[in-house]
């Protein structure tokens, strides 16, 4: 977000007299699933006593060390902004209003 929109964003508070309110999702990576349209094979670590020889885990959700974890964790939180009736705004799609 540049200093611009943050300013716009601030004054439409303020004139729509809105509290401000921010915050940081500091597992938010975690409860990112994966899309149907994406699979993930792992092999299970070293050492795992419910591992049988030459079987693969089907991941779920992200992991760390996914590239496309931070998309998969956009698309969730697009989804639900959507569900609150917020739409990306044209020249930031990372701004919701």
């Amino acid at each position: 977000m540049t200093m611009l929109e943050l300013r716009v964003l601030v004054s439409l508070a303020i004139h729509h007299k809105r509290p401000l309110k921010s915050g940081d999702v500091k597992q938010a990576f975690i409860k990112a699933t994966l899309p149907d349209t994406e699979q993930y094979v792992i092999s299970p670590p070293a050492g795992c006593p419910n591992s049988q020889p030459n079987t693969y885990w089907l991941l779920k959700q992200t992991l760390f060390g996914l590239k496309r974890r931070p998309r998969h964790w956009f698309l969730k939180a697009t989804e639900l902004l959507h569900q609150c009736g917020l739409e990306p705004t044209p020249n930031n799609p990372c701004l919701f209003v």
